[in-house]
């Protein structure tokens, strides 16, 4: 019985590649690549891509782009408000987007130990990179696991 979105050990797979990206949004992926590299540099571990545009299932004019950048260090206030400007720049330089979410996080809290079900899951397993190295090779692999029963919780 094949299952969509595992591999043949039943690992769940990234859900999305680069190579999906559809040719309206190609434009607006290279602007976010070279605008968030200007604005982080160093700081910047990498960024990925998630949602529609990277799944390659976004509507032109209707859909968000979503980036979850990562960073060597924790946040900081500046940090946050070039994240502001990056987003409204894209969202606004592009009409064939709906917006962009910016999702803002520093390296130590998406490896940490309390992440790794929930931030961790969701950069090894929705997340597509754009930039840097790939934090999910010091993530497990990810599998589903069948809920609990009434009884049992």
């Amino acid at each position: 019985m094949e299952r969509s979105g595992l591999d043949a050990y039943g690992y769940v797979e990234r859900e999305g590649s680069l190579g999906q990206v559809q040719g309206d949004f190609r434009e607006v992926v290279a602007a976010a690549r070279e605008r968030t590299a200007e604005a982080y540099g160093r700081r910047l571990h990498s960024a990925y891509l998630y949602g529609c545009v990277p799944r390659g299932t976004a509507r032109p004019g209707r859909s968000g782009l979503g980036l979850l950048l990562v960073l060597q260090h924790a946040p900081s206030d500046d940090d946050r408000d070039t994240a502001e400007v990056l987003s409204r720049g894209i969202d606004e330089d592009f009409e064939q987007i709906g917006g962009v979410r910016l999702l803002l996080h520093g390296k130590d809290a998406v490896l940490s130990e309390e992440e790794r079900f929930d931030l961790g899951w969701f950069l090894a397993c929705r997340c597509t990179p754009l930039l840097g190295a790939d934090l999910a090779e010091h993530l497990p692999r990810y599998r589903l696991t069948a809920p609990s029963s009434p009884a049992s919780r």
